[in-house]
């Protein structure tokens, strides 16, 4: 089917979007006060919520579903699938100016723990007709299935001599994350339904750019809604975790630190909870 064939018909068709946010919780320094910078510094994405424009690969398509027929496909009950793949770890060991953050500005970091938390998404859509106007297409589809596969490298760099206590220290950032990644399934199932089936209406020069334009806009909404939660508990445990431990500098059992960061972050959201509630709805 052409790109320019807009006959009163439907179809079906599977995007992947390859989307990753990078982060680093960052820079312990050897033999002098250690000052960790979870999620920042040494970064992929220069914005861990919104990532770059996503490479979209078009897998297979169907147009032989005709709009208003009830088909498998159009009625189909909407189907949501999250794949948790597990997380990795890597720990790798390098001179200083291998390992050292020239974005910091802080000479002798040289410890970082980097950690990607990715997404897959794959979405079914049912499409409806095409209308060009203005030499311009758009075209809406409804979301009838999507699926997420998540996964989490975490790599820890350390300098060559490393002392035991500055390992354990990024070990700690590791293991928070690994806490994190265990709600990783439901926080991608909540970003999922807030897509599923509903309707995304895309434009473009022709109908493959509107409909890509229209996947990118429902894949990326799904992707970047889960980044921007996961991401975001991630970042604020990890701050905590680095203000119990003093940077690494406090003699503060790494376990310790790692529970009462959570308990922190329990109490914070618990008072942001009852703050929304007081404020009154409008009108």
């Amino acid at each position: 089917m052409g790109s320019r064939c807009f006959q009163s018909r439907a179809g079906l068709l599977i995007i992947l979007l390859l989307l990753e946010s990078c982060n680093v919780s960052a820079l312990a320094r050897q033999n002098q006060p250690v000052r960790t910078k979870f999620g920042a510094g040494v970064s992929r994405s220069p914005n861990p919520v919104s990532a770059a424009p996503a490479k979209v690969e078009v897998g297979s398509q169907s147009d032989d579903v005709a709009l208003g027929q009830s088909t498998t496909e159009a009625s189909a009950k909407p189907q949501s699938v999250v794949v948790v793949n597990p997380a990795t770890v890597e720990m790798k060991v390098s001179a200083q100016d291998e390992i050292s953050d020239s974005s910091s500005g802080t000479p002798g970091e040289h410890a970082n723990t980097h950690w990607n938390f990715r997404s897959q998404v794959s979405l079914k859509c049912y499409y409806l007709n095409p209308v060009e106007s203005n030499g311009q297409t758009s075209v809406s589809m409804i979301v009838k299935s999507i699926k997420m596969t998540l996964s989490l490298p975490i790599t820890i760099w350390l300098p060559e001599g490393y002392s035991q206590r500055l390992k354990e220290h990024e070990e700690g950032h590791q293991r928070i994350l690994e806490i994190i990644y265990k709600e990783a399934e439901s926080i991608a199932s909540r970003c999922e339904h807030e897509i599923l089936d509903k309707t995304f209406t895309g434009k473009g020069i022709d109908l493959q750019t509107a409909r890509r334009a229209a996947l990118s806009e429902a894949a990326g909404l799904a992707h970047s809604r889960y980044i921007s939660q996961i991401n975001g508990k991630a970042k604020e445990i990890g701050d905590l975790y680095d203000e119990i431990t003093d940077h690494g500098n406090a003699l503060v059992p790494v376990n310790e630190a790692i529970n009462e960061a959570f308990k922190r972050s329990e109490r914070s959201a618990l008072r942001r909870r009852r703050l929304i509630a007081r404020i009154p709805i409008a009108g």
